[in-house]
């Protein structure tokens, strides 16, 4: 059941996305996966054994050992390489998002498209740090950063959120 807003209590926002926020956001979205997570003690374990190894014998170098933390390096680097790439195909993500968030659900607007999703589509809601991730999809989601929000405007929205979508958000509550 979703709960309708106090008259007045929705938010509009204009937002412009940064590298830098699509790379966080990419990145806590691919570490936020408790596998990937686990493997991080195991590519350091690996790489200190490997060090310690060649410098024990210099003319012995260990490359099966570095195998895992170039993995995760590869990791690390592919939601950058990604992000770069689609923030400079995609026009949409380049451009002043304007977000209106009301008890109807969640309206975007750009110079090139708008469009309208209802909060029951929203698939989940994350609140970190730096950010408010607002999944439509396990893989698809609006990004909107704090550095753009006011404080009073990040405790509306967290009101709203708590109100429209309640149990699929994961709140800080600062």
């Amino acid at each position: 059941m979703i709960r309708t807003l106090d008259q007045g209590a929705g938010l509009e926002v204009n937002i412009r996305l940064e590298l830098r926020d699509y790379v966080r956001a990419s990145q806590w979205f691919l570490f936020k996966n408790r596998s990937i997570r686990l493997l991080l003690p195991f590519g350091v374990l690996s790489l200190v054994v490997s060090a310690y190894i060649w410098a024990v014998t210099p003319t012995n170098v260990p490359w099966q050992g570095l195998v895992l933390p170039g993995i995760l390096l590869v990791l690390w680097l592919s939601p950058y390489l990604n992000a770069r790439r689609t923030m400079a195909s995609n026009k949409a993500i380049q451009d002043e998002i304007h977000y209106d968030f009301s008890d109807r659900g969640i309206d975007t607007a750009t110079s090139t498209a708008n469009s309208h999703v209802g909060w029951a589509n929203i698939f989940k809601v994350y609140e970190t740090k730096s950010d408010f991730l607002l999944f439509i999809a396990r893989n698809q989601m609006y990004i909107i950063p704090k550095r753009c929000l006011s404080v009073e405007q990040i405790r509306t929205f967290r009101r709203i959120l708590e109100t429209c979508v309640q149990s699929k958000a994961s709140l800080r509550h600062a």
